[in-house]
């Protein structure tokens, strides 16, 4: 089963407990969970403010509003680290590597070890 990545950051940057991994089929069954098991989430879908046109949060959009996991997804996506108290998530799919097989230039940085070649070239 795929393994995703939910990290969570706030105006303090990462925190011991600010990933974690879950198996899940896909992104859209991790928002169908959401929705459908609302209070498995409630502490963090009660600090994710998604815009600045709706002063809401997305725990208080679930009890109101209709959304389908796609919409769900997009709202999270929009999260952002703008003052003290809120926090930006994402979701991201994972792939595991051994230490052997690593190459943090094809993970991180392409545009510079690009560069660092063609500074040394």
């Amino acid at each position: 089963m795929p393994l995703f990545a939910i990290l969570r950051v706030d105006a303090d940057h990462l925190h011991p407990g600010s990933c974690i991994l879950i198996e899940a089929d896909s992104l859209i069954a991790i928002a169908q969970d959401m929705l459908e098991n609302p209070e498995r989430w409630k502490i963090l879908l009660e600090t994710l403010y998604p815009d600045e046109t709706d002063i809401r949060s997305l725990w208080q959009r679930l009890q109101t509003d209709a959304l389908t996991p796609q919409a769900l997804l997009r709202l999270i996506n929009q999260t952002q680290v703008c003052d003290d108290w809120i926090q930006m998530v994402r979701i991201q799919p994972m792939k595991i590597q051994s230490l052997e097989e690593l190459k943090i230039e094809n993970i991180w940085a392409p545009s510079l070890s690009s560069a660092s070649n063609d500074a040394v070239n």
